[in-house]
């Protein structure tokens, strides 16, 4: 039966559509109503067909996949067809964003039905406790929308949205995987969804609380990848760019700290739906990239693959790149690792592994020698990028240091460790935080010297000067600084930039 539906961002209306309510087969765009709120991957050009083309593959991979666990069933017992008919009749709710669709018919309020303000306890443990199905309750759900091949479910916890989520392994692994990935990151102060393990009616699962809420959503990094059909930069250096267009991110940064993290804990499962960027539902601002989540498949959770990880040391990656390892060529010292703290990761997987009761010892400890051997291969990894950052070029004073990108002797500044990089774009400052990058490619940086507080920091010039031009300014700054015209500091540097 052809019916008019119409889909929604909360309750901004965006497009009117004609859709075969039996196979859910969208048939024509009658009114695109509202440009700006549609879904990100649908894209401008020839705008009703790729409505229809883009609308259809949204719907689609709206529902559950068929590589669900019990996929088959979870049909059987909503007596559906296919996933996207629980998903429409969930109205294609979720809990990862505010779009959702019904028949025009209907006047179908966002507040009346969205999962973030509204509870759906009685059958929401349907998956994992089926012995709990409500027969008579209603089948809108978010479980109906929620990707994956773990059996998982949402609960309500007063006003917090939890989702619960089964191993698939026989030592099931993944819920305590998620717990170590947790920890290592509470460590080292990494932005993350924070996980715990939990005992809930006799099966272990991992618990987390939904990482938005009414007012925000997640883009999926798939999103921003679909958006650009050719993309002929790698797609490391096309994915930075284009968060780079929409907002003001600090996106390399957290991009590589979830590459290190990936590949320390060996994760297997990183793929383009399980990181992205949180944007404020109204205002459609980026606000910030995604806390890291998603890291159960880890740790040779499977075990029976250890013979297949190169090296003992590496594992795969789905996003770009065929190994984690190889994503380490990208990355710039990670500031927040400490080889302290890195000591610490064996301890943390040892202590929770040993929570499960499925973990043979002989498996455990595999585990922890695989591991140890990646922290060794990344601080090696790391080590050869100080070397390669630091060099001296010109002391221009006691306490101000031109320095560029090679040949450097860090001892002669009490190592890495004592040193803090300062990368933000505004400051207080006019002679402590700039950035450059000069004609040959080089950066070269500012390094300058507290003596009252014996501390060094490093500071990048904004402005695009030669390494002469960078010289001669340090010299002309230091005059201004020693005669306190602060003010005139500013007006030399704009007039040397022109």
């Amino acid at each position: 039966m052809i019916e008019n539906y119409i889909l929604k961002h909360k309750n901004i209306e965006l497009v009117d559509f004609q859709m075969d309510s039996n196979n859910f087969e969208i048939l024509d765009i009658n009114k695109i109503i509202n440009e700006e709120h549609l879904p990100f991957t649908i894209r401008e050009e020839n705008k009703i067909i790729s409505c229809v083309n883009e609308l259809t593959k949204w719907i689609k991979y709206r529902g559950i996949p068929e590589s669900r666990k019990n996929y088959t069933e979870i049909l059987e017992n909503m007596k559906a067809d296919n996933a996207i008919e629980l998903s429409v009749n969930s109205f294609a709710l979720n809990l990862s964003d505010q779009y959702f669709l019904h028949k025009s018919k209907y006047n179908i309020k966002w507040e009346d039905y969205n999962f973030f303000d509204n509870k759906f306890n009685k059958l929401v443990e349907k998956e994992i406790f089926p012995e709990n199905i409500d027969k008579e309750s209603s089948n809108i759900n978010p479980d109906f929308s929620v990707d994956g091949q773990l059996i998982k479910t949402w609960v309500c916890d007063g006003k917090d949205r939890v989702l619960l989520k089964e191993g698939s392994t026989e030592n099931n692994q993944q819920p305590y995987n998620e717990k170590i990935a947790s920890l290592i990151m509470d460590m080292f102060d990494i932005e993350h969804v924070k996980y715990d393990v939990k005992k809930i009616k006799g099966k272990i699962v991992s618990v987390c609380k939904c990482m938005v809420d009414r007012e925000t959503e997640l883009i999926p990094a798939s999103y921003i990848f679909e958006k650009e059909k050719n993309i002929i930069n790698n797609p490391y250096e096309y994915y930075i760019n284009a968060c780079k267009i929409y907002g003001k991110l600090n996106i390399k940064e957290k991009l590589e700290q979830m590459i290190c993290i990936d590949y320390i804990m060996g994760n297997t499962d990183r793929h383009r739906k399980n990181f992205g960027i949180i944007r404020n539902a109204n205002t459609l601002e980026w606000i910030k990239v995604a806390p890291i989540f998603d890291n159960g498949n880890s740790l040779n959770y499977k075990s029976g693959d250890i013979q297949n990880i190169i090296k003992y040391t590496d594992s795969y990656c789905k996003w770009y790149l065929k190994y984690n390892y190889d994503k380490l060529k990208y990355i710039e010292y990670p500031q927040w690792y400490t080889k302290d703290k890195g000591r610490n990761i064996i301890d943390i997987i040892n202590n929770t592994l040993k929570e499960n009761k499925h973990i043979k010892n002989k498996h455990l400890n595999n585990i922890i020698s695989i591991v140890n051997n990646r922290i060794k291969i990344f601080e090696n990894e790391i080590e050869n990028k100080v070397n390669n950052i630091l060099p001296v070029t010109k002391n221009v004073n006691n306490d101000i240091i031109l320095i560029s990108s090679q040949n450097i002797d860090t001892k002669n500044y009490n190592t890495w460790d004592n040193m803090k990089c300062i990368l933000e774009e505004k400051y207080d400052d006019i002679l402590e935080k700039y950035t450059h990058l000069n004609k040959n490619g080089e950066k070269t940086y500012i390094l300058k010297r507290n003596i009252d507080k014996d501390n060094i920091q490093i500071h990048r010039l904004k402005y695009d000067f030669t390494k002469e031009q960078a010289i001669m300014l340090l010299n002309d700054l230091d005059i201004l600084q020693k005669e306190n015209k602060k003010g005139e500091i500013n007006k030399h540097l704009n007039k040397k930039r022109k």
